[in-house]
């Protein structure tokens, strides 16, 4: 059985694939059904305040990078405000 985080990347992987949530799955072998159920479920724990990190890289110039589960990608200089990121991230990931 797949970890949440193996369903965050897989969901990840589908978003930036540019197919449909049938055409992934049947390509990765998946259910599509699960598919979107991960998909809704991240959706709504990133949507509640859960500060849910699908992917980071770091960059020297560039601080940080953080893709949401909606595919909204959130970048931030080497000094920020934790409270202030939070809170941004939670608004685009409605």
């Amino acid at each position: 059985m797949a970890t949440r985080e193996e369903w965050a990347e897989r969901v990840q992987d589908w978003r930036q694939s540019g197919l449909t949530s049938s055409q992934y799955a049947a390509k990765k072998r998946l259910k599509a059904k699960t598919l979107l159920y991960w998909s809704s479920r991240l959706g709504r724990e990133a949507a509640a305040g859960a500060f849910v990190e699908i992917g980071a890289s770091l960059q020297a110039s560039a601080g940080i990078e953080v893709v949401l589960e909606n595919g909204v990608v959130v970048r931030v200089g080497e000094s920020f405000d934790e409270a202030h990121l939070r809170r941004v991230v939670q608004a685009v990931g409605q």
